[in-house]
């Protein structure tokens, strides 16, 4: 939907619209208007400039019909790593990191999701497999949904499993051993270097 943001002394900074992603992973937002800090209005009716300099970032790059494209570029200010990344239409094509050292690694995806080397499905029929209903569960009729969260680290392991809608009876320790003991995930990644990301999913248990 529609989005605007103002800046802290009340000037209007940017109108913009998130909708929804052609690839169905994530919102794509367009840029119509925005005014720099200097009130300048450099975006009108979706086309212009968007330079922006924050206290923990730069960036910048042009706005055609409310899309970036061409060569944006942006800067961390505290790691000193720069970034140099290449639009069309909105679509993401290539880019490439430079870190103070001035070492380049380029990538061709933005977010890389971590996902099971053999396939989500793979993992959904290791835990279906392998779960096992305690006798204590069992003799009290337990059913019902129980959410457990985990991270995938740098290496692609299951680390720090929690379970945050327990079911009890020894099903929440069950579904733990399970989860940990399933390995080889493609780790996730943004701007090609490997970063952990949380994971959660619900395990059903049926009478």
């Amino acid at each position: 939907g529609k989005f605007e943001e103002w800046y802290v002394n009340g000037k209007k900074k940017l109108e913009g619209e998130y909708i929804e992603s052609p690839k169905g992973l994530n919102s794509d937002f367009l840029i119509y208007e925005y005014w720099n800090d200097k009130n300048e209005h450099t975006v009108i009716k979706g086309n212009g400039l968007f330079e922006q300099n924050e206290d923990d970032r730069m960036v910048a790059g042009k706005i055609k019909d409310g899309f970036k494209d061409g060569v944006w570029k942006s800067l961390n200010n505290q790691s000193k790593k720069q970034y140099v990344d290449i639009y069309k239409k909105g679509e993401f094509i290539v880019g490439k990191s430079i870190d103070s050292s001035g070492n380049e690694i380029e990538y061709k995806n933005l977010e890389v999701k971590p996902l099971p080397k053999k396939g989500i499905q793979d993992f959904y029929e290791f835990i279906g497999k392998n779960f096992t209903k305690t006798s204590s569960a069992i003799q009290n009729r337990i059913s019902g949904k129980l959410y457990i969260t985990f991270i995938i680290d740098k290496e692609g392991k299951i680390i720090e499993p929690k379970v945050i809608k327990p079911l009890g009876y020894g099903l929440d320790e069950e579904a733990i051993r399970v989860i940990t003991s399933y390995e080889n995930w493609n780790p996730g990644q943004q701007r090609g270097v490997n970063v952990r990301v949380s994971y959660s999913i619900p395990i059903t248990v049926s009478l």
